[in-house]
């Protein structure tokens, strides 16, 4: 299974944070939860756990970075089920969100490289039940999301909203980084 383009990867993630920003988790899910969900999987992949992980470390991911992907899954889930319990229609909500959303995408400074065991995260939330994404007005077209393929971002330093300061290679050290960008209210 292929991992899906980065430009559907983006537009998922962008439908995913208007969904968390209506509907936050109440709890996070279990850790029994999130092992029931990995073994769905790698049963659904037909492939072992020690496989799963041998498959993370080759991408310089571990098992810890898997759990906190499929965490978050369960939670936009949760989200989900929260927004139809209120009798919303999930496509026509998120087709009003995005309208009232400004969403700005700056393709010349991402990097989105998907490989192996990344790919294996990005299908399972790809696949997850949200409905692909609708299109989102933005202020650059999306076709040139990425640079090349293991080409990095400049390493830069920006203020954040609830203070300190965020800088790329930093968090680089830590291992992946997804960056959403949001313009502050108020």
């Amino acid at each position: 299974m292929d991992a899906p383009p980065p430009n559907t990867v983006l537009q998922r993630i962008i439908s995913e944070e208007l969904l968390l920003r209506a509907f936050p988790p109440e709890q996070t899910p279990t850790k029994e939860q999130v092992e029931e969900r990995i073994a769905l999987m790698e049963q659904a992949l037909g492939v072992t756990d020690a496989a799963m992980v041998d498959a993370l470390e080759a991408v310089g991911l571990d098992r810890a970075a898997f759990e906190r992907a499929i965490s978050r899954v369960l939670i936009v889930q949760a989200a989900m089920e929260a927004l139809d319990s209120q009798g919303h229609n999930l496509m026509a909500w998120l087709r009003e969100q995005r309208d009232g959303a400004d969403v700005l995408i700056f393709e010349d400074e991402a990097v989105l490289d998907i490989t192996g065991a990344q790919a294996a995260i990005a299908t399972q939330v790809a696949s997850s039940p949200l409905p692909t994404p609708l299109p989102t007005p933005t202020r650059a077209p999306l076709s040139a999301l990425a640079l090349g393929v293991a080409e990095q971002a400049p390493d830069f330093t920006l203020e954040q909203t609830g203070g300190g300061t965020f800088t790329l290679a930093e968090q680089l050290a830590e291992g992946p980084v997804v960056m959403v960008f949001f313009q502050k209210c108020g």
